[in-house]
């Protein structure tokens, strides 16, 4: 849109670049926006819908591995291995790329609006890796973030 373009272009500048719209709106965005109009501005944000899309999946995948009282932690169990340290492209690799994956060995049944967000977000990683590589503090920061804020209401 004209308003978001205008923002884009003329958005004050920080140390690092330029500053992230508010959390509620990038949730907003990446929930109500359709999927044919789903783009990042920059790593913030694209950290952020990662965030948000791990956290929603992982609820989903501690229900279907429930055991008694206990599931499985997503990110624990499939995505950090012993020793590991979790960067953007152990994200991109075991977590969003494998979504699917994981969905059809469990049987879950992810709706087809979380598999084309996540399809748009993996795009979204590919056209801006260059960019993640240079600022993955950044781009982790904005992932814990959109984990953590995942089921607040906008």
């Amino acid at each position: 849109t004209f308003l978001r373009e205008f923002h884009k272009r003329l958005a004050i500048q920080q140390v690092g670049g330029m500053i992230m719209r508010p959390w509620q709106e990038i949730q907003r965005f990446l929930t109500e926006t359709p999927v044919t109009k789903l783009t990042f501005d920059n790593v913030d944000e694209l950290g952020f819908a990662c965030g948000h899309l791990t956290r929603q999946f992982s609820r989903q995948y501690w229900s279907h591995t429930k055991a008694g009282d206990q599931g499985k932690d997503f990110l624990v169990h499939r995505v950090m291995s012993f020793g590991s340290s979790l960067t953007p492209h152990t994200l991109w690799r075991r977590a969003l790329s494998k979504f699917d994956e994981y969905a059809l060995k469990l049987k879950m049944n992810l709706p087809q609006d979380f598999r084309r967000r996540n399809a748009v977000v993996l795009m979204e990683y590919a056209r801006m890796e260059e960019e993640v590589k240079r600022q993955q503090d950044r781009f982790m920061a904005a992932f814990w973030a959109g984990y953590a804020l995942q089921d607040l209401a906008s």
